[in-house]
């Protein structure tokens, strides 16, 4: 019988995985919703795409650690970067060429 998580290494990449595409799910309607009517600059996705890696890191040590509070935290970090790119190409390209 297994109780809770499965033990297996590939695990939190799983994890991290399935995150990411509810980001995707609700990411996209955040953006639609906040649109703002401000461009975003390239220096401020680069700024953004920094301060996300920096939260990776971040998701990576509280998943291992299995502190599920700041695995939270950082998830929702990520999300609200992760907008704001969406926000950024959608601007940049069209919204015909982004692919939700």
């Amino acid at each position: 019988m297994m109780r809770g998580l499965p033990r297996r290494p590939g695990f939190p990449i799983v994890l991290l995985g399935i995150c990411a595409s509810l980001y995707f799910l609700t990411g996209s309607l955040t953006a639609q919703r906040d649109g703002g009517g401000k461009v975003p600059t390239a220096e401020e996705h680069k700024a953004w795409m920094d301060d996300a890696g920096d939260v990776q890191e971040d998701l990576r040590e509280a998943l291992a650690a299995k502190d599920w509070k700041k695995t939270s935290e950082a998830a929702l970090k990520i999300e609200g970067l992760m907008g704001r790119t969406e926000a950024y190409w959608t601007a940049k390209r069209g919204a015909a060429d982004v692919v939700a």
